[in-house]
């Protein structure tokens, strides 16, 4: 075999193995979820308001990506020492109330029942499926402050 014939089959050799390399790279970076489709970002807590002792009322806002994510559930938590607490939560009244969103700019407006209990910590998680697979993601952790003061 002549030089050239060598070094053209390294080239092809060396250019197989960078593309073999990346694809095993975005594989593994897609699986541990660093190239997971995000189904919104720029979320933003607009209010938080004791509304009595045991409720508190949410409206946050975020920009729907057109990312192909089905919305499975939005969950309230709870924060204080121990495990989180599921929260129950309710949509008030207002445009866009439904999971079912499309894209751009929405409002989240929930009343979440904290049952007298007082949480250092609120957060609102979703699970989306994306592509058919589960996208678990943190909406928004909100610190509670001493919301009698």
């Amino acid at each position: 075999m002549t030089t050239a014939v060598l070094s053209r089959m390294h080239a092809i050799l060396s250019a197989t193995l960078g593309v073999l390399v990346v694809t095993l790279v975005a594989l593994l970076l897609w699986q541990y979820g660093v190239l997971s489709p995000r189904p919104y970002h720029s979320v933003e807590v607009v209010s938080l308001e004791q509304v009595d002792g045991t409720t508190l009322e949410l409206v946050a806002t975020y920009y729907k990506t057109t990312a192909p994510c089905r919305p499975v559930q939005f969950v309230a938590f709870g924060l204080s020492l121990g495990p989180p607490q599921a929260l129950a939560h309710t949509p008030i009244r207002g445009p866009g109330q439904g999971m079912e969103r499309t894209a751009g700019w929405q409002t989240l407006r929930w009343q979440i029942a904290t049952d007298e209990v007082h949480y250092h910590t609120v957060e609102v998680r979703t699970r989306h499926e994306c592509s058919g697979r589960p996208v678990n993601r943190i909406m928004l952790s909100i610190p509670i402050l001493d919301m009698d003061e």
